[in-house]
């Protein structure tokens, strides 16, 4: 499985599965879609308090969910071959970093 973006998928945890419904339903509430285009980035831009985030709208509560959930769980969830996949949260965020501007 090759992810977009590039980050090794790991297997699945009910855990993970949990953030990946809480992802999945904030992408439905904002734009009509299980998974819009680029919800992992937008998702964590809301987590950390990026700008990329503020186009989405998600409550306190909801935010605080999804960030409790992924730290508890270690992964966040990405798009990866026309389906999603929990990655290391690690990876992730070092992922984020490098690339958030791009």
């Amino acid at each position: 499985m090759t992810a977009d973006p590039p980050l090794d998928p790991i297997p699945w945890t009910p855990l993970a599965r949990v953030l990946y419904q809480l992802m999945s339903d904030l992408s439905e509430k904002c734009w009509c879609a299980g998974w819009m285009g680029g919800t992992e980035r937008a998702v964590w831009a809301l987590i950390v308090g990026d700008e990329a985030g503020t186009v989405w709208s998600a409550t306190e509560d909801e935010i605080a969910a999804i960030k409790v959930i992924s730290d508890l769980a270690g992964v966040w969830i990405v798009w990866a071959d026309h389906d999603a996949a929990p990655v290391d949260l690690d990876q992730w965020r070092a992922y984020y970093r490098e690339n958030h501007d791009r």
